[in-house]
């Protein structure tokens, strides 16, 4: 049995694709999911349990005391290690990093269980980042994230993470190396033959940039600076259109009339369907970029920054790389190539880019290495 642990969306490309490949590979009757997604309802169902957001200030304070983070108490810590024991769980499968006293706790009743955890970013370099933020629960919160985290590493045995950048901060922080380097995959877009209908149909002179996010910070930062920096001195012909949840408040903020902020979307596909290129200015964060596959899965010309190509980048072909996906980072760099692509004919879907996502980042490609990596610890087990 597969305890897997995760507070990211159900929607998440990361979490989807991970906890796909462990149904695929385990069956679906062998994996229980613990949600610590805040935005879900406390549910307990057969191989489902979600906990819900903390009742109150109080709560947060109560777990702070305990040197948890927000997303787990002692007496959530005590049910799992319940869950572990009844259910006979072999492998803990966490996509969070910052669970290291349940780590401990649990390596206490079974000290045989297998304990995986998979980084989206490493948590000693982020949440220096976040300290930065006002508040002094957020930075009491984010410096108890990092002691978490390092007690992940002490009682966990299997570190993953998705590209090279991360591998070497792990190593920087923690004097080791992870156990797997595996790539953030994403299922191909069921709009995808739409696109590829629509592979012959070229862009109008009026070319038009998508930008989509979140309210996280990061995102925020990122696309000030592209509409404030680079916008202006674009092609007049240059759109651009900003899509995200909670991104409505930067409707009043930005007055340039070719900006066009829709905020919140049930779906952003027909967005990536009508977009030409998609833009990723991002300079802060941590992980792979889901946006960022998102947009390559769907064929899209690309311009970002390194932060967001990291762990894309350098596993594109050179029949992709600075010829429809571009990395760059000054505002004269940005300037330069999105003002050369507005003189340019481009394909609302390529062929080139979808190929090159379907070799490195497809959900595929992504379980094989999955059943590889769980084959390994299955043999070191015996």
């Amino acid at each position: 049995m597969v305890l897997y642990i995760s507070k990211r969306s159900k929607y998440d490309i990361g979490s989807v694709t991970h906890f796909q490949a462990l149904k695929d590979i385990y069956g679906e009757d062998n994996v229980i999911y613990i949600d610590f997604n805040f935005s879900m309802p406390a549910k307990n169902e057969k191989n489902y349990i979600c906990y819900g957001k903390y009742s109150g200030r109080a709560e947060r304070l109560k777990r702070v005391i305990q040197r948890n983070t927000m997303i787990i108490s002692n007496e959530i810590i005590n049910n799992l290690c319940e869950i572990v024991r009844n259910e006979n769980i072999d492998i803990i499968f966490s996509e969070e990093s910052t669970l290291g006293t349940f780590y401990k706790q649990v390596k206490k009743i079974e000290k045989d269980i297998k304990i995986i955890t998979f980084y989206h970013d490493i948590g000693a370099d982020l949440f220096r980042q976040w300290r930065k933020q006002p508040g002094l629960l957020n930075k009491i919160e984010n410096s108890l994230s990092i002691y978490q985290e390092k007690m992940c590493v002490k009682y966990g045995d299997y570190n993953w993470v998705f590209h090279q950048t991360d591998f070497e901060k792990f190593n920087k922080f923690y004097g080791s190396v992870p156990d797997a380097m595996i790539p953030l995959a994403s299922p191909v877009p069921v709009a995808i033959k739409q696109m590829q209908d629509k592979g012959e149909m070229q862009s109008d002179k009026i070319k038009k940039l998508l930008f989509v996010g979140s309210s996280y910070y990061p995102n925020v930062i990122g696309i000030r600076w592209f509409v404030k920096n680079v916008l202006p001195e674009l092609d007049k012909n240059i759109q651009l259109v900003i899509v995200g949840r909670g991104l409505e408040f930067l409707k009043n903020e930005f007055q340039d009339p070719r900006v066009n902020v829709v905020g919140t979307v049930e779906t952003p596909v027909p967005y990536y369907l009508d977009a030409d290129i998609f833009i990723a200015p991002l300079f802060d964060g941590g992980g792979m970029k889901v946006k960022s596959i998102e947009a390559i899965s769907y064929g899209k010309c690309f311009v970002g920054t390194e932060e967001s190509l990291h762990g894309f980048w350098e596993e594109l072909s050179n029949a992709v790389r600075n010829k429809f996906i571009y990395k760059v980072n000054t505002k004269e760099e940005w300037i330069e190539i999105l003002n050369k692509l507005a003189t340019q004919d481009i394909y609302k879907f390529n062929k080139t880019v979808f190929d090159d996502f379907y070799s490195h980042f497809s959900y595929e490609t992504m379980k094989k290495s999955f059943e590889e990596q769980l084959k390994r610890i299955n043999k070191e087990s015996k």
